[in-house]
């Protein structure tokens, strides 16, 4: 089974994610606006 990591960076204006495989390559990254 593979593992996928995600993490996330909450910012007052974005959040940004990012999500690894087992072997510690980036999958994807998003930039999310905060909103209030």
């Amino acid at each position: 089974m593979d593992h996928i990591i995600v993490g996330v960076d909450t910012h007052k204006a974005n959040h940004i994610a990012v999500a690894i495989n087992g072997n510690g390559a980036r999958l994807d990254t998003m930039t999310i606006p905060a909103s209030r």
